[in-house]
């Protein structure tokens, strides 16, 4: 049994949206259309998240070649509070599948949705690259493979990791791979 294991997506290969400008070009766009907001009355907040949840769908136009993909309309729901200096209110996002309070939503290459980050699974770049302690002792201390007992998901997917390595060095090699079932 060879298993994936594929890194986590990125957050760095993923399309950002922030609410700080996100919330500066919704104002622009407003104001343009003679739509005036003071963001430091309460009124008004409200009167601008209802027009901007009401008329704001975001996609993405990917261009592949010659081929133009569009990705589905996403709407945006917005929440606030009072800044604690009570000189305006802070915007942030409400994640349209899990109905957090978050600043970023991602649109990763593989989706067309526009959630945060822990809905998507992504992680950093960096957080990929953690070397992994396991896999490194299994595969230094080989006669250990048939003692280790995973207690956690991750540890587990260490193992058979260490165990696909294993396997694919002797079926490489012309030897019997080793039966872990």
């Amino acid at each position: 049994m060879i298993l994936n294991y594929e890194k986590k997506m990125l957050v760095e290969n993923s399309f950002v949206i922030r609410v700080s400008n996100f919330i500066r070009k919704a104002i622009n766009n407003l104001n343009e259309q003679n739509f005036k907001f003071d963001l430091r009355n309460e009124n008004d907040v409200i009167k601008f998240k209802e027009i901007v949840e009401a008329t704001t769908r975001i996609n993405l136009i990917k261009k592949d070649g010659e081929k133009t993909i569009e990705t589905k309309k996403n709407t945006i729901k917005l929440t606030y509070l009072s800044s604690n200096l009570k000189k305006g209110f802070i915007f942030f996002f409400i994640c349209n599948n899990c109905g957090n309070r978050v600043r970023l939503l991602y649109i990763p290459p593989n989706s067309e949705d526009l959630f945060c980050r822990n809905c998507h699974r992504l992680s950093y770049e960096k957080q990929n690259k953690k070397p992994d302690k396991i896999l490194k002792h299994l595969l230094i201390n080989p006669q250990t493979i048939f003692t280790f007992k995973p207690r956690t998901l991750k540890e587990a997917l260490s193992y058979y990791k260490a165990v696909d390595i294993f396997n694919k060095i002797k079926k490489d090699n012309g030897i019997d791979v080793i039966d872990i079932y």
